[in-house]
């Protein structure tokens, strides 16, 4: 836990959390992915859905994206703050884009300069704030997985959602989609 603490010093909050996180989960995400790519069953499913409903997830990626936040909601604070950041990242391509134009920056920047210094310094300690306690709840989720801690609560609700024909899209296709081709969806 000292190393991955020392190895954040002067790194961006965010980044560091997400490093960190890849780095811890590395072996299981391989091992997971191994699985799909010689076709393991790894899903708790029962039946696969109607092709009437296979289909309304390809035409409709918002269905199995709201699913996904709502549930990853439900699995404790990090994944909350987690899927509320996936959230705001998950705009369609459009507003993306719109993200780093610079009509959007000068907006953004006429807002920024609107306050007074006092009110500036307030939210950047409230922004470095958040991350710091994001940062602190991602050490913790850490140093319990290290620990080998097993959540009882957390291992049901993970093999329940597992059930879910969203979760089954989201392991099959929406997942590979992403990691192979950096697309998941066609918004």
């Amino acid at each position: 836990m000292k190393k991955l603490d020392e190895w954040a010093k002067g790194k961006p909050i965010p980044i560091a959390i997400v490093a960190q996180q890849i780095a811890v989960s590395a072996e299981p995400c391989s091992e997971f992915l191994k699985s799909l790519k010689v076709g393991e069953r790894i899903e708790r499913y029962y039946k696969l859905p109607s092709y009437k409903e296979w289909l309304r997830f390809y035409k409709n990626h918002r269905i199995v994206n709201e699913y996904l936040l709502k549930t990853f909601k439900k699995f404790g604070e990090i994944a909350e703050i987690g899927a509320e950041l996936a959230e705001l990242l998950s705009l369609n391509r459009k507003k993306r884009r719109q993200l780093g134009s610079t009509k959007f920056n000068k907006k953004i920047k006429d807002e920024l300069e609107k306050l007074n210094p006092n009110e500036m310094q307030q939210l950047v300690s409230e922004i470095k704030n958040f991350w710091e306690y994001v940062y602190k709840l991602s050490l913790a989720d850490i140093k319990s997985e290290i620990n080998g801690n097993s959540d009882d609560d957390f291992m049901k609700l993970f093999n329940d959602v597992l059930k879910d024909y969203e979760m089954l899209f989201f392991i099959r296709v929406w997942s590979p989609c992403w990691l192979l081709y950096g697309e998941p969806d066609n918004n």
